[in-house]
């Protein structure tokens, strides 16, 4: 698990620099000479998962890498969060007390598109990031990814192993961003072994 921890580190850490560096507040603070101890001010950052998912969902753990990371090395006041799940009126009221208490929120997952829709114009001076999900709002960030592709390369993978000609895709909700990875997957599939029979099923139906 190493090369997995290295990656959501860096990752996470590059992301926080590239987003900072746009920002008008952080601007203001990037001098010709080193700032002093008494002069540097740390970036205020909360990270609200959608849910108590660190440790039971990569992606959750990936992100609590990072911003732990971002914590020791970037020096930044860090505060991590959880989403309550299916109560979307608590986690609304969990970002709109992190928007007056930092300077940047970070979340991710779809569950949390339509809260932070809410939220964000209420808070112009705040800086938000998001995580699978893309909102045209002036003060969000939407981080995407080509989920098909790298589901792709897994799909043919399962397409030159299997030996029944038999091959499951299992998704957790029957949601756009999984149906993007079931896409990939299944063309993989069918671009190394034409005549392999694929089972879809989800979890759950819907959000």
């Amino acid at each position: 698990m190493k090369h997995f921890n290295i990656f959501g580190k860096y990752f996470f850490f590059g992301f926080i620099l590239l987003f900072i560096s746009g920002c008008d507040t952080i601007q203001d603070l990037i001098i010709s000479e080193p700032p002093s101890e008494m002069d540097a001010v740390p970036l205020r950052v909360t990270m609200i998962y959608p849910s108590d998912c660190v440790g039971s969902a990569a992606y959750c753990t990936a992100f609590h890498i990072g911003v732990k990371g971002a914590e020791e090395e970037l020096g930044i006041i860090l505060t991590e969060v959880n989403g309550i799940e299916n109560d979307p009126v608590a986690t609304e009221m969990l970002l709109r007390d992190a928007a007056q208490n930092s300077e940047l929120v970070l979340t991710a997952g779809y569950q949390m598109g339509e809260v932070l829709a809410r939220v964000a114009p209420e808070f112009p001076d705040a800086k938000f990031a998001i995580f699978d999900v893309v909102l045209d709002i002036p003060n969000v960030v939407s981080v995407n990814y080509k989920s098909n592709e790298g589901a792709f390369l897994v799909g043919s993978i399962a397409g030159l192993k299997t030996e029944s000609g038999k091959i499951g895709y299992i998704g957790g909700a029957d949601v756009p961003l999984l149906q993007e990875f079931e896409a990939g997957y299944v063309a993989g599939i069918h671009t190394v072994n034409p005549e392999a029979e694929v089972t879809v099923e989800y979890i759950s139906k819907d959000a």
